[in-house]
């Protein structure tokens, strides 16, 4: 059901994918609930983002709780610096650039400098190793 919301979703029938997202987090997908916060998040609906994140977060999606972390920033330093370590530390995590470079973004928003540019020299050094 995920699968067929994300097509929908790529096709920007937001609407058709929203509804197959929402009956997949009625059987606890924590897919779709990664989602939802996607779609709220880019419909500028933060609240309900970070409502969906949490979920995700909680029922243990790594990139659900970086973006909850994101999400949060500035508004909620202390809570953001929880999920964005624990989305960093999760088990089976893979290391990629990208990753490292988002976690440096967080760290930003978070005016944490030195974090941030810790995860700037660990992008580095993973695109070195590719």
């Amino acid at each position: 059901m995920t699968a067929v919301a994300l097509g929908q979703y790529v096709r920007h029938e937001f609407e058709e994918a929203k509804d197959l997202w929402i009956e997949a987090a009625r059987c606890f997908d924590r897919e779709a609930y990664f989602w939802l916060g996607i779609l709220a998040s880019e419909q500028g609906n933060t609240d309900e983002a970070q409502d969906w994140y949490l979920r995700a977060a909680n029922a243990g999606d790594p990139q659900s709780m970086l973006y909850l972390a994101r999400t949060l920033g500035r508004e909620r330093p202390s809570l953001a610096r929880h999920w964005a370590k624990m989305g960093a530390t999760a088990e089976g995590r893979q290391m990629t650039p990208e990753f490292a470079d988002f976690l440096g973004e967080i760290y930003l928003v978070l005016e944490d400098q030195e974090s941030a540019d810790k995860w700037a020299k660990r992008a580095h050094e993973l695109r070195k190793e590719d």
